[in-house]
């Protein structure tokens, strides 16, 4: 059930368990591809977990997800993290 494990790996994540995310959240993501929440909380745990260039990949897709539903709070997170992750590639 991709909604629950989306679901699981945020909480996960939030713990700050990245890796046990990261196993839960891909699948969530690779099946609820259309979901920007979902794809955030990838994305965020990717860049939780130093891997830079995935993270901004996940972030850059889940971006028009989120400001296409309205997700403001999500879309001003993505941002700064976006933001944070292109400065550390400078």
């Amino acid at each position: 059930m991709p909604a629950f494990q989306d679901t699981y790996g945020w909480i996960q994540y939030r713990t700050g368990n990245y890796q046990e995310a990261l196993n839960y959240l891909e699948p969530a993501a690779a099946s609820l591809t259309e979901d920007g929440t979902v794809q955030y909380h990838l994305g965020a745990t990717l860049a939780a977990l130093d891997r830079r260039d995935e993270a901004l990949e996940q972030l850059r897709k889940a971006m028009p997800m989120l400001e296409a539903a309205g997700a403001t709070d999500l879309v001003e997170e993505a941002r700064t993290r976006l933001a944070e992750l292109e400065a550390a590639g400078n």
